[in-house]
């Protein structure tokens, strides 16, 4: 059991041993690209650090933030003077926001502008609605005649944000239609085409977020007529707005590709640039090369190797071959086998009368630390050599 034991250990020595010196190998073999490698990891990884703290600053927006706003809604109706078979028999009846109304049975129409406004803080608010219908001749840019008359006009103080104010019209399709004839029948001519619509005025005045405000919007709603129908244009709601922008301040949170992936990239080129170093100072040796050369080698012939132990032939032509590869391929070109004679520590191809040796070097831990005895027993005995001399000399002064 512990032959055994320590037969486990020499081989997990030997991997291990073996693992860091072809590690340092590959490494002086490949000493430039290594160094290339690792000041690469120290730049990115620096740049990744830089980007993922130093260089971020706090990242701004533009944020639009709404102050007050005021809306509009137009309504439109008519009242039926007649029993229809459509509308049915009650006199009277409303009927409101119809894509159409019909002249014969509803010569007069009606509508409403509701307006309110919103904000967080208002104060002494007032609004307006002036409304007038305006009738005038055009052709495209220009204004032949126009004339207008009032409405309605609604006046309201101390509004509060969300209440409503609502102005209300009745126009009559057929008198406008009359006074369209006869302005044109006092002028004699009717250049460009006659359109009717109603303008809506609003005025709003107050302290509204700690601002005094005072706006107006003219809001249009356009009368179209036909010989037997009218409608109204139901793109008559409106809506105005107050904004402020402001830039702000987001919070913006970092990627760990940056914060982590930095610091270790920036490590691991701090390591491999030491490694490299230390390895391009302290390379490996010739013997420790030849070592790996044949380990290299014993494994890429592993297929053409047999472990064995063969008497002593006599009369036989011994050839030494300098590299397990060489003698490998030899007995492959030969048609034969590579004989690892263990009790021997070499490698031999029998062909013909001649015997193909290889001896394997010795492991280069073991041989450095015999070579290390070899030079420590050296300078001892140099040291002893000269204090001999130094003694030999002392006798012969004081010789009288």
């Amino acid at each position: 059991m512990s032959n055994s034991d320590d037969s486990n250990r020499d081989a997990d020595e030997l991997w291990t041993n073996e693992t860091i010196l072809r590690a340092r190998v590959f490494l002086i073999d490949r000493r430039k690209l290594a160094v290339v490698v690792a000041v690469c990891l120290l730049c990115l990884g620096g740049w990744m650090m830089y980007a993922g703290y130093a260089a971020s600053s706090e990242p701004t927006e533009q944020r639009t933030t709404e102050i007050w706003s005021m809306t509009g809604t137009v309504s439109h109706g008519a009242t039926i003077a007649e029993p229809t078979t459509v509308y049915g028999d009650d006199d009277n009846a409303e009927v409101t926001d119809q894509p159409v109304y019909y002249r014969s049975i509803s010569p007069t129409a009606n509508g409403k502008v509701a307006v309110e406004y919103d904000a967080e803080q208002a104060s002494d608010v007032e609004l307006v609605i002036d409304l007038e219908v305006v009738t005038r001749a055009v052709d495209g840019g220009t204004v032949y005649w126009d004339v207008s008359e009032p409405l309605n006009r609604t006046e309201r103080d101390d509004v509060e944000p969300g209440n409503t104010v609502a102005a209300t019209f009745e126009l009559n399709v057929s008198r406008i239609e009359e006074r369209i004839d006869a302005i044109e029948e006092e002028l004699d001519a009717s250049p460009g085409d006659t359109e009717t619509y109603v303008d809506a005025t609003i005025s709003l005045d107050g302290t509204i977020e700690g601002e005094q405000i005072s706006t107006t919007r003219q809001q249009r709603i356009d009368l179209s007529v036909d010989e037997s129908t009218y409608s109204f244009d139901d793109n008559g709601s409106f809506t105005e707005k107050e904004t402020d922008t402001e830039t702000v301040t987001t919070t913006e949170s970092k990627r760990p590709i940056y914060t982590a992936g930095g610091p270790l990239l920036f490590m691991l080129g701090v390591v491999g640039c030491g490694v490299t170093l230390w390895t391009i100072r302290r390379p490996p040796s010739e013997i420790q090369h030849r070592w790996i050369d044949y380990r290299n080698a014993r494994e890429e012939f592993d297929a053409v190797i047999v472990r064995a132990n063969l008497p002593l032939v006599e009369d036989r032509v011994i050839i030494e071959v300098l590299s397990l590869e060489e003698l490998a391929t030899l007995a492959i070109d030969v048609n034969s086998t590579v004989l690892e004679e263990q009790d021997d520590n070499r490698y031999t191809v029998y062909h013909q009368h001649c015997t193909y040796v290889y001896e394997p070097p010795q492991e280069p831990w073991n041989q450095s630390n015999s070579d290390s005895d070899a030079v420590s027993n050296s300078e001892t005995d140099t040291m002893l050599v000269e204090w001999d001399q130094h003694e030999s000399d002392t006798d012969t002064m004081d010789e009288p």
